[in-house]
């Protein structure tokens, strides 16, 4: 995309843009920029189980609520009459966490 920019700010003042080799080059050599395609976020216990090869229930219980939940999201992402916001919460801490101390009341 940074490419097609280039290439379009080089058409309309009439010059002719490097080609796509060595616009790469460039951005790799001079600026330290590479062109990858980010690598996917995993939950800890998907990491856990890359490095294990640990095979058990709760790993598979949590790959059938994954599956069941991506099910369920794209459902409604297809739905037209539907909005849809999705959040990844898993790592989010909302709420501050405090020791429970000898001073604080059982209910």
């Amino acid at each position: 995309m940074m490419y097609e920019l280039y290439c379009g700010v080089y058409d309309n003042d009439g010059k002719v843009p490097v080609k796509l080799s060595m616009y790469r080059t460039i951005f790799q050599n001079e600026f330290n920029i590479a062109f990858e395609m980010p690598k996917k976020d995993r939950c800890d216990r998907c990491e856990r189980h890359a490095n294990d090869n640990a095979c058990d229930e709760k790993f598979q219980a949590h790959i059938l609520d994954k599956t069941h939940s991506k099910t369920e999201r794209d459902k409604y992402r297809k739905s037209p009459n539907t909005a849809t916001i999705c959040f990844d919460l898993q790592n989010v801490i909302t709420l501050p966490r405090a020791k429970k101390t000898s001073s604080t009341k059982e209910s």
